[in-house]
C-alpha cells in the first residue's frame, strides 16, 4: 500500500478504493500520452513504434492489470462475505470449548470425555482432569488415543 497524505500533514495508508481511482487516473493519464506522442509520428509514413510508445502502452497494460486484480479482489470478498452470511452454519461446525467457550481447533490437545462426548480444550481440559480425578478409561485425549499429561 502506498502512503497518502491525511489531515494536517499526517501520512496513512492508501484505501483499496482509493488506490482503484489512482489507477484509473494514471491510465487515462497514459494513455493520453501514447496519443499525443502517435499524433507527434504522424507525419511518418510507416514509422518504426518508437520506443517511448512501447514503454507508454506496456504502463498502461501494467496499471490495468493492477487495478483489475484489485477489483476483482474486492469483488472475491463480497461474495465470500455474502456466502458466509447466507450459511452462517459452516462457521459453526467448530466445537466450542463448554468451559471457555472458545473454538477448539487444536483437536490434539483437546480431551473427549467418553461418558458424555463432550469435548474440553487443551487449556481447560489440564486442570479438569487434575481436579476431577479422571482415567485414561474415562476420557480419550486427541487424535491417537493416548492420554498424555
Amino acid at each position: 500500500m502506498e502512503r497518502v497524505e491525511a489531515d494536517e500533514g499526517e501520512e496513512r495508508e492508501e484505501t483499496i478504493e482509493e488506490k482503484i481511482e489512482r489507477l484509473a487516473v494514471e491510465i487515462q493519464d497514459i494513455q493520453e500520452q501514447g496519443e499525443r506522442l502517435l499524433r507527434s509520428l504522424s507525419a511518418i509514413t510507416i514509422p518504426p513504434v518508437p520506443e517511448p510508445l512501447l514503454k507508454l502502452r506496456r504502463a498502461v497494460k501494467e496499471k490495468e492489470t493492477e487495478r483489475e486484480l484489485l477489483l476483482e479482489d474486492q469483488r472475491a470478498s463480497k461474495v465470500v462475505e455474502e456466502y458466509l452470511k447466507e450459511n452462517p452454519s459452516i462457521l459453526e461446525k467448530v466445537d466450542e470449548c463448554p468451559i471457555c467457550l472458545e473454538p477448539i481447533f487444536d483437536i490434539e490437545a483437546a480431551a473427549t470425555f467418553l461418558c458424555c462426548g463432550n469435548r474440553v480444550c487443551g487449556d481447560c481440559s489440564t486442570p479438569l482432569i487434575a481436579s476431577v480425578g479422571c482415567s485414561s478409561r474415562d476420557l480419550d485425549r486427541g487424535r491417537s488415543g493416548r492420554l498424555r499429561n
